[in-house]
């Protein structure tokens, strides 16, 4: 992955350096997108059996984007879907909203915008095993994400951008529905990335409108419970790890 990741940043970088005669193309402050998406999932709790299905979606976000200026964005999605294994089922429930802010720049036709904020994170889990009573684990996680996304005109019509962002978490907890009221702190993952290869089609009907398809690659923990039982015995809850990949098509239109 290291390797695929190392090789897209210098392509992307060569060519915008290549572009001597060409520049950033002007834009819009402030740009809005929304649509909806497809995942493909697997949760993989630590020691135990997996899980994977399919997920639908919808997202939405707001940036302000002057060249050579400030960069901000807020924005959020959710997702919904049933994963199945050996052991029975998971309906996921995945959501979180985001603000972010940093600078944009501009290297010849790249147009790169480095940033960091604060976002949070739901993970809503109802467990149906195939034998005993089911379980919903609510997590709630704090992160800080830390990227840049980046987007490099081809021509008047397509234009190709490549994103990346490490969200490290700085709280996380879980609320489990059998004890009612209780809510234990998890340890902090620091394992989470995601990444997406976007490909913009401008409309020439409607100035400033295009149509974004929006390959992604995400990875994610929830770290196991710190809490223990009045004997000093862990609780068990182990770690999960989620693999989500899949494709958003999105609207954006600047402004």
């Amino acid at each position: 992955m290291k390797p695929l990741i190392y090789g897209l940043i210098a392509l992307l970088l060569s060519i915008g350096l290549d572009a001597n005669k060409n520049v950033c193309r002007p834009a819009e402050n402030s740009i809005v997108d929304f649509g909806g998406s497809y995942t493909r999932s697997k949760i993989d709790p630590e020691g135990q059996s997996d899980f994977d299905g399919n997920m639908w979606g919808v997202q939405g976000n707001y940036q302000y984007r002057p060249l050579k200026s400030i960069y901000a964005a807020i924005g959020g999605n959710w997702r919904y879907g049933k994963n199945t294994g050996s052991s029975g089922v998971r309906d996921l429930t995945d959501a979180s909203v985001h603000e972010r802010i940093g600078y944009t720049f501009c290297i010849n036709r790249l147009l790169v915008s480095a940033y960091s904020g604060f976002g949070y994170r739901f993970l809503g889990h109802h467990v149906k095993p195939n034998s005993g009573s089911d379980i919903k684990l609510y997590y709630h996680e704090f992160f800080i994400p830390v990227g840049w996304q980046s987007v490099y005109d081809m021509n008047r019509c397509i234009s190709i951008g490549f994103n990346a962002v490490w969200m490290p978490q700085v709280f996380s907890s879980v609320t489990f529905k059998m004890v009612d009221g209780a809510r234990w702190v998890t340890k902090n993952t620091y394992k989470n990335f995601n990444i997406s290869l976007p490909l913009y089609y401008h409309f020439k009907c409607i100035n400033n409108l295009k149509l974004v398809l929006n390959p992604f690659f995400e990875f994610w923990q929830d770290g196991e419970t710190t809490a223990e039982t009045q004997f000093n015995d862990p609780l068990g809850l182990p770690k999960n790890n989620y693999t989500f990949w899949g494709a958003q098509l999105n609207l954006q239109y600047a402004f």
